[in-house]
């Protein structure tokens, strides 16, 4: 497929504004006989001419001084333009385009390169119907009117296509060090004020977005455009996954929570961004070593044997090295450089964006209030001493409760900063690729743990993908990466209660008050929930999630129900159709 390019489109129109400005280089003076065929041929012509031009309306020729013929009165070019008063042979017959009554257009020079697009439009139109031969188009060359257009924009083009190369291919580390912020402490405000006074490091990031982006947008919309969706749906996958390592931290982040949902994005999308919950493209070890030594001093980071081996694994804010301390094997997780300027500018970037997404989409949804919840898990993400913190509170909570059957590892707090983790090392298979028999046996433990953060210790783990659930050497199961906790308030606690309670009971009358208790729906919004018959689909989706089997058997159960219920459509039809029977 041709990539296309927005530097490349630039490019091309300063390339046709010098090619124009060259053709109107060329002066009548230094061409006096060709003006003098050009003016004889244009008398011969003018007769028969003149009712073919009046089918595109009055056109008015201006000549040096005294004679005039038709031209298009909808092409005019600005009279007041300096080229004008240019010396030039007194016999040459000189085209430009002006208003009857030779007065500048309004809106200044834009509304002049505007007049100039319409003169060239009516030209090549009037050639087409024969309103207007050679010669005419030969005048129009010769004339000032193309030198009015190529010598007042061509420049224009020019720069605009330089600026959009230099700032849509931003300089190494740009954002080094721009942080707005403390690290784990998200402030919308504070950001704003800091990005304010840095806008071309927005515009800088913006326009790399757009340029990294561009392509797969575009060839989504070929394939809509084209019929083609379910046939390329394997290959816009995996340009997904690099356009998404293109992009950062942040989208890897955003990808890694779509790869554990199916149900919200194709198949084949959610199994090639899974490679993104621990295989993530590494930073040089070199970095990695500088982090260290920054972090934790020349001293200490001579007991970490092996970090020159490389990193075992990779994520989207950090990766971690197996290592020898005290003779014995450690992990030691090590943040990528560069990561909170990095996040804090596409965070505020979303947030601003957000109230124009809303316009042009008309979603319901509050975007900002969304990036917001985002911004603070993401940051809070990024103080290592708070994941420490969450780590060894789970540990001493699920020993509390004789939990033995899962764990996390144990943390060296001695060697552990803001952006350096260091604990034990677990020797365990992710629990998606585990062959060990008792799977359902430790997926109950790990329902069992999370309901008791959740429901007894106000604590939620926010991260819970197959990357970080371990299967031990004994049995037991590791749950990684505390980095994105929340704590619950108490009242939540009981409308969660409440909620599932009532789904156990499939009593889903109660399902408006419930959304409207956990903070899903409005107060002011619950009466139109129940009158409406707006949560009817809902309500159909939790029935089919309660039966179980997890997200492919749901897929699988519903396509069942509208294969059956629509006979020969294909997966995007029935799609379709689902759609329009759930609209309200």
């Amino acid at each position: 497929m041709v990539r296309l390019s927005f530097t490349m489109f630039w490019a091309g129109l300063a390339t046709v504004a010098s090619f124009g400005t060259t053709c109107a280089a060329f002066s009548p003076a230094a061409s006096s006989s060709l003006a003098e065929r050009t003016f004889r041929s244009q008398q011969q012509h003018q007769r028969q001419h003149q009712q073919q031009q009046q089918r595109i309306g009055p056109l008015r020729f201006a000549f040096s001084d005294h004679e005039t013929i038709p031209t298009s009165s909808f092409a005019a070019a600005a009279s007041s333009s300096p080229m004008r008063k240019s010396t030039r042979h007194s016999s040459t017959t000189r085209l430009f385009w002006s208003p009857m009554d030779e007065t500048s257009p309004p809106g200044g020079e834009i509304g002049k390169a505007l007049m100039m697009v319409g003169t060239t439009v009516e030209v090549t139109r009037a050639i087409m119907m024969g309103a207007v031969s050679e010669v005419d188009v030969m005048h129009w060359l010769n004339g000032p009117a193309l030198m009015d257009l190529t010598v007042t924009w061509a420049p224009f083009f020019a720069a605009t296509g330089l600026a959009w190369s230099v700032l849509s291919h931003p300089e190494d580390g740009y954002r080094t060090d721009m942080e707005p912020y403390p690290r784990g402490k998200y402030d919308p405000d504070v950001a704003s004020e800091y990005y304010k006074k840095h806008p071309i490091l927005v515009i800088k990031r913006i326009s790399e977005l757009l340029r990294l982006s561009q392509n797969f947008l575009l060839a989504l919309l070929l394939d809509k455009v084209t019929g083609t969706v379910q046939k390329n749906r394997p290959q816009r996958a995996q340009e997904l996954l690099e356009l998404i390592t293109e992009l950062g931290p942040t989208a890897i982040k955003v990808g890694q929570v779509l790869s554990i949902r199916p149900d919200l994005i194709p198949e084949e999308f959610s199994d090639a961004l899974a490679t993104l919950q621990d295989r993530v493209p590494p930073f040089t070890c070199d970095k990695a070593k500088q982090i260290l030594m920054n972090e934790l001093g020349p001293e200490r980071v001579s007991q970490l044997q092996g970090i020159e081996n490389g990193p075992v694994a990779s994520a989207s804010i950090g990766q971690v090295y197996k290592v020898v301390l005290d003779g014995k094997e450690h992990a030691v997780k090590v943040q990528r450089p560069n990561v909170l300027a990095e996040i804090a500018l596409d965070l505020y970037i979303v947030r601003e964006l957000a109230p124009l997404y809303k316009a042009i989409t008309r979603s319901s949804s509050d975007l900002k209030t969304l990036a917001n919840e985002w911004g603070r898990g993401f940051i809070a993400e990024l103080d290592y001493r708070m994941e420490a913190a969450n780590t060894q509170k789970f540990n001493s909570d699920m020993a509390a409760r004789n939990m033995n059957a899962v764990m996390a590892p144990q943390v060296v707090p001695s060697y552990s900063t803001e952006r350096i983790l260091v604990t034990e090392w677990v020797d365990g298979t992710r629990i998606d690729r585990s062959e060990a028999g008792d799977i359902p046996r430790l997926c109950s433990v790990a329902l069992n743990a999370y309901l008791v953060m959740l429901l007894e210790l106000n604590q939620l783990h926010c991260d819970p993908h197959p990357g970080n659930l371990l299967v031990t050497k004994e049995g037991k199961l590791c749950i990684l990466d505390f980095g994105m906790t929340l704590d619950i308030d108490p009242n939540l606690q009981y409308s969660l209660l409440e909620y599932v309670a009532h789904l156990t009971a499939d009593d889903y009358d109660h399902l408006p008050e419930d959304l409207t208790k956990l903070g899903f729906l409005a107060p002011d919004k619950l009466e139109f929930a129940r009158r409406s018959g707006v949560l009817e689909p809902l309500k159909y989706f939790l029935k089919q999630v309660g039966q179980g089997g997890g997200a492919q058997r749901f897929r699988e159960r519903i396509m069942s129900e509208y294969r059956e219920k629509y006979p020969g459509m294909s997966d995007e039809e029935l799609r379709t159709a689902m759609r329009d029977e759930m609209q309200v």
